[in-house]
């Protein structure tokens, strides 16, 4: 058995992949069930509360649930239309 794989329910015959790790779900930009790997997923209403935000998501394949969190850590794109007078 590798550093990926636990054993279910002590069936030894049965060995199943370990869900992903975090740093495996961001690789993967969140498009996969950490579960199961599943790409069928959705993303229900996002939270916002100062610059972190949420939101729960759920596998139609699995039935597992869980939270995305991001956090903001820039701005790019800035373009201004009309000067203040200084």
């Amino acid at each position: 058995m590798d550093d990926h794989s636990y054993n279910c329910g002590g069936n030894y015959s049965e060995v199943r992949k370990m869900p992903l790790t975090n740093k495996e779900y961001v690789e993967s930009a969140g498009n996969e069930c950490p579960n199961c790997k599943s790409v069928e997923i959705s993303a229900n209403h996002m939270h916002f509360d100062g610059v972190k935000a949420w939101c729960t998501c759920d596998c139609e394949k699995c039935g597992a649930t869980w939270t995305d969190n991001y956090e903001l850590v820039e701005f790019d794109d800035l373009l201004i239309t009309k000067q203040k007078p200084m």
